[in-house]
Order: structure tokens, then C-alpha cells, then sequence
């Protein structure tokens, strides 16, 4: 439901829950783990920018917290598979996932 997002670099990318942009307001899971760093420039040297405006980080060592929707917080592993990531974005989607 609601995920960490910092940047150590390009600073006016700023945490998406405290921004008032329409659209920064929202994130996204992809299939590209280079979303999950907390350095926007870097993440966007290597994908379109796109994925990178919307996507996490943390500067929690080795993890990302998330706030899920039964109301527990949870810290996701910055090398999770990104395929196990995008079906924790959806909901009801049958998917069988590990616990954290």
C-alpha cells in the first residue's frame, strides 16, 4: 500500500508521499531492480527516466519498508526478485508469495 522512496542524488525527487505533484504521489512496481536504489541518477543512466520517477528506495541497509494492507510494516530486500515484487503490487492475483 504506501513504500519508501529517497534518492541520495537529484534531490527535488523527493519523497512521493510528501509531494504534491499529482503523479508523484503514486509509485509503480517494474521488472528492473536498478528502481529499487535510493540514487536517481544513477538509476536513470541505466533505464527511461519514467521508471525511476516512480519508483523506491530506501537508506535502509539491504531493504525497503512497506506499509501492506493489513496494516503490518515490513521491510522488502532491495534483491528481491522483481517479478516476486510486481505480484506483491497487485491485488487478489492468485500469486503464491514467501513471507518476509
Amino acid at each position: 500500500m504506501v513504500g519508501e522512496r529517497h534518492t541520495r542524488t537529484h534531490f527535488t525527487r523527493g519523497p512521493f508521499w510528501a509531494d504534491s505533484f499529482n503523479l508523484y504521489s503514486k509509485g509503480a512496481s517494474w521488472p528492473y531492480s536498478i528502481s529499487m536504489v535510493p540514487d536517481y541518477d544513477l538509476c536513470a543512466s541505466q533505464v527511461n527516466a519514467n521508471y525511476c520517477k516512480y519508483g523506491w528506495g530506501s537508506f535502509h541497509p539491504g531493504g525497503i519498508s512497506f506499509l501492506f494492507c493489513d496494516g503490518s510494516v515490513r521491510s522488502i530486500p532491495s534483491s528481491i526478485d522483481m517479478n516476486v515484487f510486481m505480484a506483491l503490487s497487485t491485488i487478489a492475483g492468485g500469486e503464491v508469495l514467501p513471507n518476509f
